[in-house]
């Protein structure tokens, strides 16, 4: 059982997110660390298939960059909180959310293990 506790941000594609790169899934994660034709980035974009359902984009910065990185809020287009973020945090992330104008979206990702994927059911306020 998948027992999700914490947060996705989600962002719009553009902006300094218009240069995210998806995340590629597969059997196994293919990397020979002893290949010096293998030593770079790529690695960092793929998952296996356990993770499929996350439908995920990376956005990597250059070694030497700053750790942290600021954007324009409008950016951020909604909160997904996991299946069991406690309600408590949950209404802490839907205050903030409603300060914002307009207010961001908040969904909970439930996970279907039937049928092996997220659902995404809106958090009323």
């Amino acid at each position: 059982m998948l027992m999700t506790k914490g947060y996705c941000l989600e962002f719009s594609n553009s902006g300094l997110f218009a240069a995210a790169q998806p995340v590629s899934y597969g059997d196994v994660v293919d990397l020979d660390p002893m290949d010096p034709q293998q030593i770079n980035a790529y690695f960092l974009f793929q998952k296996t298939l356990d993770w499929q359902s996350e439908e995920e984009v990376r956005l990597v910065a250059p070694r030497g960059s700053e750790a942290i990185v600021g954007f324009h809020p409008d950016l951020l287009t909604r909160i997904i909180v996991g299946q069991c973020m406690l309600d408590r945090k949950v209404d802490v992330i839907q205050k903030w959310a409603n300060l914002r104008s307009p207010k961001l979206a908040i969904i909970r990702a439930e996970y279907d293990e039937f049928e092996h994927k997220l659902n995404f059911i809106p958090v009323l306020e």
